[in-house]
């Protein structure tokens, strides 16, 4: 190392310890800002990672049309289904969908009472209203002719999604195949990946392409997350940039001396830049730390939630990994190309009059 970077060195360290007042205010905002983001998203997150998982626990992670017996490692089990349309006759009419599935395997997750041994047709608990001593009054829609029925609903379903659980009845038959088959994948994110890869020759949906409607909902949180960011940490730029002119036009004697002693107009603005920077940094990792512990504490706390208004009991927390990272990167951004755009402006002064001045 040099003189000059030693020198460089010895005055970033200093200039810093002697404006830390300067930049306390400055942390503190930074610090609250990141705490508040990351709590928000991490609140968002637990939203959207309930809502997910109550859709991947009950419906299947892709559905082929025809026979698909493929045994790929990433497939936990298949079974057969297939899709009919009924009408409820009473106490209104009402069309739902008949879901024939060869197996319960993955709906018996979601069962009220554990399942038995003759369990046969599965009733949506959002459809409780409809049933007359477990007894259920229906025309199936898929032939010419309605055919009426009067089945018996043997059990009941909760996935706390509405549009399940007041649309669906389950019926389990013995037919083989019912001319769909239902992947059920160890990870069900890898959904899409497995279709582009494995079943480019079939007629397919996945869980999110079937479910547009809640995913949408998923993809919409994402983005106000996003933007939630952005503006947040342009407010927290913005505090390190006037920080940073006011830690400038404090020092412009000191500035005019070092460029006396040698320093260029790029060390100076090192010199700034290296002070917002760790200032942003020090109040960043402040507002990590206190979210994370936010984020235990409401898990400990098990805040409850209005009953008829959400679909769980409790208000959903899981921290976002994810806007830490990119809420970090962007805040740095961010704060470098403000600071040296504001730095360029500063530094058009004429520091010998400055110093003839004695300011």
């Amino acid at each position: 190392m040099n003189k000059k970077a030693i020198a460089l060195k010895k005055v970033v360290i200093g200039y810093f310890k002697n404006s830390k007042k300067d930049f306390r205010f400055t942390m503190v905002s930074v610090g609250v800002a990141i705490w508040g983001l990351l709590v928000i998203s991490s609140i968002i997150s637990g939203f959207d990672n309930v809502l997910i998982k109550s859709i991947t626990d009950f419906y299947p992670h892709i559905i082929v049309n025809g026979d698909y017996s493929f045994d790929e490692e990433q497939i936990e089990y298949t079974y057969s289904i297939s899709f009919e349309k009924a009408l409820l006759v009473e106490p209104e009419l009402k069309i739902i969908n008949i879901f024939n599935t060869t197996s319960l395997k993955q709906f018996s997750k979601k069962f009220e009472v554990n399942e038995s041994s003759n369990t046969k047709y599965i009733m949506g608990s959002g459809l409780k209203k409809y049933v007359n001593e477990d007894k259920v009054r229906i025309f199936r829609l898929n032939n010419i002719i309605p055919n009426y029925e009067i089945i018996d609903i043997d059990n009941y379903f909760r996935t706390n999604i509405n549009s399940f659980d007041e649309n669906f009845l389950i019926n389990k038959v013995e037919n083989k195949n019912l001319g769909y088959t239902a992947i059920v994948l160890k990870n069900p994110e890898n959904a899409k990946s497995y279709k582009e890869k494995y079943l480019s020759n079939y007629s397919s949906l996945t869980w999110k392409e079937s479910n547009q409607t809640l995913t949408q909902t998923i993809e919409i949180d994402s983005l106000i997350s996003l933007l939630i960011t952005i503006f947040i940490v342009l407010m927290s730029a913005f505090s390190v940039t006037n920080s940073l002119t006011f830690s400038f036009l404090k020092r412009k004697r000191e500035i005019g001396l070092l460029k006396i002693t040698g320093f260029s107009e790029k060390d100076i603005k090192y010199i700034f830049i290296f002070e917002s920077l760790l200032t942003t940094i020090i109040g960043y990792f402040f507002g990590l730390i206190f979210s994370i512990f936010t984020v235990i504490f409401l898990n400990f706390i098990k805040i409850p939630l209005p009953k008829g208004i959400f679909y769980i009991e409790y208000l959903p927390i899981d921290f976002d990994f994810t806007m830490m990272f990119i809420s970090f990167f962007i805040t740095i951004i961010i704060v470098i190309f403000i600071a040296f755009l504001n730095l360029n402006k500063l530094m058009k002064f004429d520091y010998i009059e400055v110093l003839k001045d004695g300011e």
